[in-house]
């Protein structure tokens, strides 16, 4: 009896057991073997001590047999609980491995549910993706008890309280319901009858919902810490795998991009050779336009945009005439280094203002100045831009000859403008080419300049009829001028209105 109950205990000390269990098992034993010990009474014992005795030692022998069978009990549910916590880990392991390995998204999704379904029994795996708005999910993976009548079904975050996945979504945390028929918000479909228990995980990559992962099992409370812990992985991975799909679907795309602009820059340099020649001849004929216009009107031209200016033609025009009154006599006195210092300043300050108002500068003499306005690109409202150059103009003369009567040059400023009709083309000949504009109203620009005292804008009765909400005008009167049969009615602008 003693040795087989040494062989029990050393047999209890090899088990997988907890403390708590392997100590109440050998407690039992030392009790049996007391028990024993007391069992070899003496001859003199009582017949009713001796039943008494078989009686306890029965009763601890029951004790004994009924801890070894929980223990055995603990023992196989503890394997149940490694085999399957196995399998999780194999599992997870499994589907990382197809996340890397796999591009196609509908294929690995629909790959990942069914090993879901598969490895752990779940009664119905369903994977959810979320539209662009973020606002509707929609089954695209389905696997277990039914798969075609769950494809394609989609909820919204309206539907939150009445709809497990819609509520993960919403919150984006899982949930986990061990008993369905206690849950306000599961959502009963026909297709499958037998749910009992479910667990709803997010899939979340950084800040981004992508979609829920749901899982459903046809026993109650089916869903113990290791499986959520393990579907949770799995979420995180399905999460990835999506994330990674869109990227490679954004690189592919940016590749075909590539593709096609390696394929145009291919035709490019095909034909560059050709279009070079052709650059090379459109710069040729039209770079002579950069004498006589502004920058922004020779790029217009060269770019196509505006006909070629050089043939002649016809066209509406404001024409502004303007120099410096008194020049003549300062020329005669002056040194010439000081009329060229004058000139510079003087043609510097009217470019800049002629460039920004987008006008045309026909020629310059000296301190005279012709410009005109709608040619060789039309531009709205001409004459309102004529108008206001002539006053800025004044403006900016009136600084420069504050500073040139305090170094002893007596001069002044004046200008014409008209407007109506005028011929317009390339003048000259080969070598020698001016871009002048023929006709009544340049002329009657040049006569009011011509006309102007110090200060004065001289304007036409027309200009003034197409101006007259923008200026101050003065009436100056009927003017004989040379050229023109009548007298011609002249108004002298003071200042633009205020707006």
């Amino acid at each position: 009896m003693e040795q087989d109950l040494a062989t029990l205990k050393a047999a209890i000390e090899q088990l997988a057991l907890d403390p708590t269990a392997r100590q109440q098992l050998l407690d039992l034993l030392n009790r049996i073997e007391r028990s024993s010990q007391r069992a070899t009474f003496s001859a003199d014992r009582t017949r009713k001590e001796k039943e008494v005795q078989f009686l306890l030692l029965s009763k601890t022998t029951d004790d004994l047999r009924k801890a070894l069978e929980e223990t055995e009990e603990r023992v196989r549910e503890r394997t149940r609980s490694l085999e399957r916590r196995t399998v999780q880990l194999l599992t997870a392991a499994e589907v990382a491995s197809r996340v890397t390995a796999l591009r196609d998204l509908d294929e690995l999704l629909l790959l990942i549910a069914a090993i879901i379904a598969d490895r752990f029994g779940f009664y119905e795996v369903l994977v959810f993706l979320g539209d662009d708005t973020g606002q509707r999910f929609r089954v695209v993976a389905a696997a277990g008890a039914s798969v075609e009548p769950l494809i394609g079904l989609s909820i919204d975050l309206g539907m939150a309280e009445r709809s497990i996945c819609a509520w993960v979504a919403r919150e984006r945390v899982q949930r986990v319901v061990p008993d369905i028929r206690a849950e306000p918000l599961y959502l009963a479909l026909a297709c499958l009858p037998a749910t009992r228990s479910e667990v709803a995980l997010p899939l979340v990559a950084g800040d981004r919902l992508l979609g829920v992962l749901d899982v459903q099992s046809d026993q109650p409370a089916a869903f113990g810490e290791h499986d959520v812990s393990t579907l949770q992985a799995l979420a995180d991975q399905i999460a990835t795998a999506i994330e990674n799909a869109r990227l490679f679907q954004e690189s592919q795309a940016k590749n075909r991009q590539l593709e096609v602009v390696r394929d145009e820059l291919a035709e490019l340099n095909r034909t560059l050779a050709h279009r070079v020649a052709e650059q090379v001849r459109q710069l040729d004929r039209l770079g002579r336009l950069k004498r006589f216009f502004s920058p922004q009107l020779s790029e217009l031209i060269l770019a196509g945009d505006a006909e070629d200016p050089l043939k002649s033609h016809r066209r509406e025009v404001t024409v502004v005439f303007l120099d410096l009154r008194g020049f003549t006599a300062f020329a005669e006195t002056a040194e010439p280094e000081e009329v060229m210092g004058v000139l510079r300043e003087y043609h510097a300050a009217m470019g800049e203002i002629i460039l920004a108002k987008e006008g045309t500068l026909e020629r310059f003499a000296g301190d005279g100045m012709m410009v005109f306005f709608n040619d060789p690109v039309p531009v709205p409202d001409p004459h309102e831009r004529a108008v206001r150059m002539a006053v800025e103009m004044r403006e900016r003369v009136l600084g420069l000859l504050t500073r040139w009567r305090k170094r002893g040059f007596e001069l002044d400023f004046g200008v014409g403008i008209a407007h109506g009709f005028a011929t317009i083309g390339a003048i000259g000949f080969e070598g020698r080419w001016d871009y002048g504009a023929i006709g009544t109203v340049t002329n009657l620009a040049a006569r009011l300049c011509g006309e102007a005292a110090p200060g004065q804008i001289l304007i036409s009765k027309r200009l003034l009829g197409l101006v007259e909400d923008l200026v101050d005008a003065e009436p100056v009167g009927d003017l004989t001028l040379k050229g023109f049969a009548r007298p011609v009615p002249t108004f002298n602008v003071r200042a633009l209105r205020q707006t």
